[in-house]
């Protein structure tokens, strides 16, 4: 399951609320004005929860933070959205109000899918089939994403990369094309570790989480 929770000031709380070792990430965001996208709004929170709705396929809820009401932005397991998911793990918010998702069981043999949604309609869109090597290297089990200041999108893969201890993707976001940016299997890149989620600070430095 992950959160985003939409502020004004982001990187004090995203400190405090990261929770890495469970299958929980909590991001903040910073508007610099009044957001140009009408769903999601300061203060908003966004859940992706992957064991509920249309075949237990999962959902993202969108969560009212002064009356905790809810409702459902999009159901992984309702077509008439888009491609169906299978397992939703992570998600991430462009400047624009574009919802980025990880799904980690997606794609061609199940091996992950990065979607977007729609934060009007939750109408789904595949961007990349991290089980399609006509999109770049395959993945495995691709579990945290984010965008990054730039606008790029940066998946991690715990399972992917050399004897399978992970890999870090960069996405392009319209294309779905992908490149290998750091493979965590190789020492001469830097210490061994299972790639397991990402974020970036307002600096622009990357923190990817292992285990």
């Amino acid at each position: 399951m992950a959160i985003i929770r939409i502020f004004r000031n982001y990187f004090e709380l995203h400190q405090k609320y990261l929770f890495p070792l469970i299958l929980m990430s909590v991001i903040f965001l910073s508007f610099p004005g009044t957001p140009a996208f009408s769903q999601l709004l300061p203060g908003d929170i966004l859940v992706v929860d992957d064991g509920v709705g249309t075949d237990d396929r999962g959902v993202i809820f969108r969560i009212d933070p002064v009356t905790g009401q809810r409702n459902i932005l999009t159901d992984f397991g309702n077509i008439a959205q888009g491609p169906l998911g299978e397992d939703p793990s992570d998600l991430a918010l462009s400047d624009s109000g574009l919802i980025f998702v990880i799904d980690s069981d997606g794609g061609t043999n199940a091996i992950g899918a990065l979607y977007t949604v729609d934060p009007s309609t939750g109408n789904r869109v595949l961007i990349s089939d991290f089980g399609n090597i006509a999109d770049g290297p395959l993945g495995s089990l691709p579990r945290g994403v984010t965008v990054t200041n730039s606008g790029d999108v940066l998946v991690t893969d715990r399972d992917a990369g050399t004897d399978g201890y992970g890999a870090l993707f960069k996405v392009d976001p319209v294309t779905g094309v992908r490149v290998m940016v750091s493979d965590f299997g190789n020492n001469a890149q830097g210490p061994l570790g299972r790639a397991m989620d990402i974020k970036e600070d307002n600096s622009g430095n990357i923190f990817v989480v292992v285990r």
